[in-house]
């Protein structure tokens, strides 16, 4: 098994140089790529089996900055992932500093697709011998990789080492965020409420939940109204990439997902109904969780209610220890990382994706 390649330095595009063969009755728990930064000080890329080795290493560097790896962390901890759908890398620079986590995982959404998620500064040397590892390891899995995400620099050195890699493949910017965490307390949660959190269960289902015990039963009529919030905030969010899902996609998809796992929540009023809904949109170790599908119809906005929603939904999980972290659109027109500012949520950088296109075949 190769464990060490050391990429040649110099003015031309880095390529293998030598290969070390490990010896011993055992492999490497990580396997090692170096790739050259200076003349004196070399980046050595490692792949680890699992997660358990890739947090031994990269814990440190992912936690710093939670709110910019939320994607990554998801990816890497995901069960229902091994070797055929997942690659765990570790970058280190000349100090044998962990500088750049990269995660290349199958990801499944309303469309199954794969992604590599960087975290740290992941310079273009190293990212060429990221790429290079993937291919040695799993081609398939790596020739699939439809997004590279993560911040500017990094998700543009995966994005060109990869072309470079892959001809044929074409490059577009996608959708552009801001990663956010709440600072202290949510602003409103100390305002009188004008209305009820309210968690939506499946029909029968009687048990309390973890952030209120309101519950809301989520009728085929409610599944329809917050599957019609969906299909529009998935407009919102991604019109400028792609195509939102349809209706019945948003059903399915809440259906087997917040929906099931009892985390979707709606904001209720009296004499209203249901005016406003948001979800749990993942759980990040016992750290804490991302909000996501934060939605209040045209009709009712300018009333505060996607902020007393997030509010109560914020105070009750910081009564738990829990830390709080979103990503907001940053070029959208109803001005939301600003509303989560004035929240409380603080701006941790921009995150983004850079989105590949194959050439059709003939």
């Amino acid at each position: 098994v190769p464990s060490t390649v050391t990429v040649a330095h110099g003015g031309q595009a880095c390529v293998p140089s030598t290969v070390t063969v490990a010896h011993g009755g055992q492999a490497p728990a990580a396997h090692s790529k170096s790739s050259a930064l200076s003349e004196h000080k070399m980046a050595t890329v490692r792949l680890h089996p699992d997660a358990v080795s890739f947090m031994a290493a990269c814990g440190d560097l992912l936690l710093s900055h939670v709110a910019m790896n939320q994607h990554l962390l998801s990816n890497a901890h995901n069960t229902s992932l091994d070797s055929t759908s997942r690659l765990l890398f570790s970058v280190l620079d000349g100090n044998d500093q962990v500088v750049a986590a990269v995660v290349v995982a199958q990801v499944m959404n309303r469309q199954s697709f794969v992604a590599a998620t960087i975290a740290g500064a992941l310079s273009p040397d190293a990212a060429k011998a990221v790429v290079q590892s993937a291919r040695e390891e799993n081609a398939s899995l790596v020739s699939r990789v439809s997004m590279s995400m993560g911040g500017p620099a990094s998700r543009q050195a995966f994005a060109s080492a990869f072309l470079d890699a892959f001809p044929g493949v074409t490059a577009t910017p996608g959708l552009s965020a801001i990663a956010m965490e709440l600072r202290g307390d949510c602003a409103l949660a100390s305002a009188a409420p004008g209305g009820t959190l309210q968690r939506v269960v499946s029909v029968g289902d009687s048990t309390a939940g973890a952030l209120t015990t309101d519950l809301c039963v989520c009728s085929a009529a409610l599944l329809d109204c917050l599957a019609a919030w969906n299909v529009e905030f998935a407009r919102d969010a991604l019109g400028s990439v792609s195509a939102p899902p349809s209706l019945d996609e948003c059903r399915e998809t809440l259906r087997e997902g917040p929906l099931s796992r009892g985390d979707l929540y709606v904001w209720h009023v009296e004499g209203e109904g249901v005016v406003s809904m948001a979800c749990v949109g993942r759980r990040l170790l016992e750290i804490g969780v991302s909000l996501s599908l934060v939605y209040t119809p045209p009709e009712r906005r300018g009333n505060g209610y996607a902020g007393q929603l997030l509010a109560a939904m914020c105070s009750a999980l910081s009564a738990q220890g829990k830390r709080v972290f979103l990503l907001a659109d940053a070029s959208s027109r109803f001005g939301t990382v600003r509303l989560y500012e004035r929240l409380g949520f603080s701006n941790d950088g921009e995150y983004g994706d850079i989105r590949f296109t194959r050439e059709a075949q003939a």
